[in-house]
């Protein structure tokens, strides 16, 4: 999950751009391509595609809808500092996720470690469903960012879970070959 939001954040920032826009927003010449929709919980039904002229309302005031996904392709535009750059966010990612990702497990393994982690999960689940219930301009990355630890604790539950309910089968054996010596 991580090395795929890696890749996500690498694309998205070196290749293709992907712009959220909303009513009051203009075009912009990296982002010509764009997709409009009666508002962002209807983003599955593009209302129609268009092209998106520079300097121009990137939604007419003729139309109902509220919302546009605009997209481009922005690796002619890139230098090799943007690439870099772009790089040292992906590996800050990993990074992160490296030295964090431990300490949130040893920290579930304490007396409110548990009850911390569920809590911080539900804030999480909250805030994202906030953000995209109410059309705040965020980042399709901060939102893959927010779903990616999301997994993570997810993944330290469900680790816990298994430690507790089906302890190693090491131990198992060693107990078994102790009975047989024993006979």
């Amino acid at each position: 999950m991580c090395l795929l939001v890696t890749i996500l954040v690498f694309i998205e920032g070196c290749i293709f751009s992907t712009r959220h826009v909303y009513s009051t927003k203009v075009c912009s010449e990296r982002v010509p391509n764009c997709y409009l929709f009666k508002s962002q919980l209807t983003s599955f039904k593009p209302l129609y595609e268009f092209v998106c002229e520079p300097n121009q309302p990137v939604i007419p005031s003729n139309m109902s809808a509220s919302y546009a996904v605009c997209y481009g392709f922005v690796l002619p535009d890139q230098s090799s500092i943007d690439i870099l750059n772009q790089l040292g966010v992906c590996t800050g990612i990993l990074s992160l996720v490296e030295s964090v990702y431990p300490l949130a497990y040893k920290f579930a393994h304490k007396k409110y470690g548990w009850i911390s982690l569920i809590i911080l999960f539900c804030a999480l689940v909250i805030l994202e469903t906030t953000i995209l219930a109410m059309q705040l301009n965020i980042t399709f990355m901060t939102i893959i960012l927010l779903t990616l630890t999301q997994v993570l604790i997810i993944t330290i539950f469900i680790l816990h879970y298994r430690k507790v309910h089906h302890p190693d089968n090491i131990s198992r054996v060693e107990s078994y070959i102790e009975l047989n010596d024993v006979n």
